[in-house]
This record gives C-alpha cells, sequence and structure tokens, in this order.
C-alpha cells in the first residue's frame, strides 16, 4: 500500500509542473532602455522572490506582479495590466498601451517597467495564455508580451524602428516560457483564417 502512495505522489508531482518564472530579451534593432542589452530568465531559484498579484487600485481590477532581485542588488521588476472596462483579466490576445493611462473603456492598459528603468508612452501586444481567479485573487496567470517604447499615438509596432523588447511571465502556471517575440494582433487573426480555411478542405 505505501508503495502504491508513494507512487501517486510521483505522478502528481510530474503532472503538476508548475512555474513562476519571468523571461525577457531586447529584439529591436535599437537597444532597448528597459531591457538594456540583457537576455535573461529569472526565478525563484535565482535569487528572485515572486510576490503574489496585487490590485494596483483597490477597488479596480488593475493587476500587478512584482519581482525582486538578491538582497542589496537594487533589481526589481512590475508587470501591470488592466482590462478594458475595468473587467477581470481573460484569455486572449490584446493591443494595449501604457498604464494607467489607457483608454479605459476600450483599451487594455500594460506596463514593464523596472530598476529604475521606465518609459512614459508604450504600445505593446499582449497574449494572455492563462488565468485562474479563486474568490476574486489570481491564482495562475501566463502572459507573453511585446512593448514598444516612446511610441506615440499609433496602432502598430514598427518592428525596423522602434526600440521594443519582449517577455514571458509566469506566474503558477504549467504553460512553458515562450522565448520568441508574438506576432501583432492581426497576424493571429490571419492566422486563424488560414487554419480555418485549411480544416474546411480537409473536410471536403
Amino acid at each position: 500500500m505505501k508503495k502504491i502512495i508513494a507512487i501517486l505522489v510521483i505522478i502528481m508531482q510530474t503532472l503538476s509542473a508548475a512555474v513562476t518564472s519571468f523571461y525577457y530579451a531586447p529584439g529591436s534593432p535599437k537597444s532597448s532602455y528597459i531591457a538594456q542589452a540583457v537576455t535573461t530568465t529569472l526565478s525563484p531559484g535565482s535569487e528572485w522572490t515572486f510576490y503574489n498579484p496585487y490590485r494596483v487600485y483597490d477597488s479596480y481590477n488593475a493587476i500587478g506582479f512584482n519581482m525582486r532581485g538578491p538582497q542589496y542588488s537594487g533589481q526589481w521588476w512590475d508587470i501591470q495590466l488592466w482590462a478594458p472596462k475595468n473587467g477581470l483579466l481573460e484569455v486572449g490576445i490584446y493591443t494595449a498601451t501604457r498604464f494607467p493611462f489607457q483608454d479605459q473603456e476600450n483599451t487594455m492598459g500594460f506596463d514593464w517597467s523596472g530598476c529604475g528603468r521606465g518609459c512614459n508612452m508604450s504600445l505593446s501586444y499582449v497574449n494572455i495564455l492563462e488565468v485562474e481567479y479563486v474568490n476574486g485573487l489570481i491564482t495562475k496567470f501566463a502572459v507573453d508580451f511585446v512593448q514598444a517604447e516612446e511610441v506615440g499615438n499609433r496602432a502598430l509596432i514598427d518592428f525596423n524602428n522602434d526600440r521594443w523588447a519582449q517577455g514571458s511571465f509566469r506566474y503558477d502556471s504549467e504553460i512553458p516560457i515562450n522565448t520568441a517575440p508574438i506576432p501583432e494582433p492581426s497576424m493571429f487573426a490571419l492566422i486563424g483564417l488560414s487554419l480555418g480555411f485549411v480544416t474546411l478542405r480537409r473536410r471536403k
């Protein structure tokens, strides 16, 4: 009986491979001010502390994630998100502008900053892959993003000329870290149409 229990425990540990970590990298030909020239993956095992999600404003659904580096290093990162219309965060692909100055009715707010570096205006593509709420609190979260720095009022990132960086954040999630930048939202729509067309062709 003890052997059976031990085997079940091992199986459960294998299936529950939840990870909390953060990967980021500069992506643009021009230097990213926030990412600098650093490509790295941070995790609790690398002397970084990942704090539980917090509400940026007590009466709203804006959510923040904070990470702190080794003691006395002065290193820290913040990721903050705010769904349109003050709704709960949902799985999906979004175009986002600088949190908390976005058009709250129609646009997601997003900001990645830290270590004393940030930007006043930004344009981001945000891909929320997983989000789980329990009693109003986030217990699982996975997001990939591209953030362009000091971008004016426009709808698309210029990957050749903007300063941008990419990131992949996981909070108690089993979804692997993604080291490839996400495409712009319109590309996802085209990919979806292409897959649908292929499916229709196969059904004939």
